[in-house]
């Protein structure tokens, strides 16, 4: 199955985008000038007669921010702005691209969010209300989080992109985003800042993750039956094994304290350890513990076709009901290479995306490792697994901004 080639997965919660991004240089290019052909292209419109540019952001702050914005997006640090306009949405993202979707502006805030409104008349900065929105959530000071964003964005362009007309009329259908050291910040023009944690907007989403690191089998176990989610939701999981047999899966499920009825296990059958032969009798049969089992005989080719057609018959309730397990990529590795290992990820990845759900990609060697390094752009996190002092310990390492969680106990 093909899927079509998308951008940086940032901002995690702009809809999935549509069509191919392309490169923008605002030293060379004026935002007006770029963001316009993008969205008049898509209604079909003369980019001359839809609504001006000037009613959803000040162009000129734009060309300004992203001027001044460093290049080196792995500082913790992304901003990307949004203006909509009937069915259809432009993002501009501080790496230079520009991207069009069908427009989505319905929030779905469920962790808890933080919620402040900027006073655009009051005497604080745009800068300084989104800092104190943040540091609410995260536990650091809002001049903490200041002195970072002033390190990345000029102040003043910041406080005039959105800020009300000169008649004092709000400006409409554009939306500021940043990401700031594991927060994701969203700024409407009527002042509303809204805040949730990277990793809960990463997995609410949908989310695919690399795991590495060298611990014991049974550690390995733990982790990915802890990625399966938990087992008071519903769950719907699938298992694409490669070198992995189906005991694995089931252990894993027992673990997690999930139930098979509603699990499925596509095995390669050419490389299953010990056990695969019960993956023997045909596709989609049912095992005496209530798994269903597809063999798969034409290698990881074959598995972005079988694992979208197994998750066509799912319709996932809530985000993250759909929890995929990939063991292992290694073997994957070994077995096809890195470049069709790549495509195969990547298809599968954009998948689990596209249903929400959450995906665990197993690649039990060292994080730095020249394998890692290779494929941490497909995955939206890198999980990297360790023994600590008092147990095995995780790590998480978001792709798009750089941003790295403290190491904490696998629970």
């Amino acid at each position: 199955m093909d899927t079509e080639e998308r951008g940086v997965r940032w901002p995690f919660l702009t809809a999935e985008r549509s069509l191919p991004s392309r490169p923008f240089d605002p030293d060379v290019e004026r935002a007006a000038t770029a963001l316009v052909p993008p969205v008049a292209a898509a209604m079909e419109a003369d980019p001359f007669v839809i609504s001006t540019l000037n009613d959803r952001i000040d162009p000129d702050s734009v060309d300004r921010i992203l001027t001044d914005f460093p290049s080196d997006s792995q500082s913790g640090v992304r901003m990307a702005i949004e203006v909509s306009w009937d069915g259809a949405s432009v993002l501009v993202r501080d790496d230079g691209h520009i991207e069009e979707y069908p427009t989505d502006q319905t929030s779905d805030h469920k962790e808890a969010a933080v919620t402040l409104e900027h006073d655009w008349l009051g005497k604080n900065s745009l800068l300084w209300s989104v800092s104190r929105a943040i540091a609410a959530k995260s536990g650091k000071s809002p001049a903490e989080i200041s002195e970072l964003l002033r390190g990345r964005l000029d102040p003043d362009a910041l406080d005039r992109l959105l800020q009300p007309l000169y008649d004092e009329s709000e400006r409409h259908d554009s939306r500021l985003f940043l990401s700031v050291d594991g927060y994701e910040a969203v700024i409407d023009p009527d002042g509303k800042i809204i805040v949730e944690p990277s990793l809960a907007v990463l997995k609410r989403s949908g989310t695919t993750l690399l795991v590495v690191g060298t611990v014991p089998e049974q550690e390995l176990d733990r982790a990915a039956a802890t990625l399966l989610g938990n087992p008071d939701a519903a769950r719907s999981p699938v298992f694409i094994q490669h070198g992995q047999d189906i005991e694995t899966a089931r252990r894993r499920l027992s673990m997690a304290g999930l139930t098979a009825s509603n699990a499925t296990a596509l095995v390669d059958q050419s490389t299953a350890r010990a056990g695969a032969a019960a993956a023997s009798d045909g596709p989609n049969t049912g095992d005496d513990h209530g798994l269903t089992i597809v063999p798969v005989s034409d290698g990881i080719k074959a598995f972005p076709d079988i694992f979208h057609e197994t998750i066509s018959t799912i319709s996932p309730s809530v985000p993250g009901e759909l929890r995929v397990s990939v063991d292992s990529v290694r073997a994957m590795l070994v077995s096809s290479g890195l470049k069709q290992t790549s495509e195969v990820l990547k298809n599968i990845s954009h998948m689990v995306r596209d249903h929400n759900g959450v995906g665990h990609f197993l690649l039990p060697v060292e994080a730095d490792s020249d394998e890692v390094e290779a494929l941490t752009p497909v995955f939206d996190a890198i999980v990297e697994l360790r023994m600590g002092d008092v147990g095995i310990e995780q790590q998480w390492r978001l792709t798009a901004t750089g941003y790295e969680t403290p190491w904490f106990s696998l629970g």
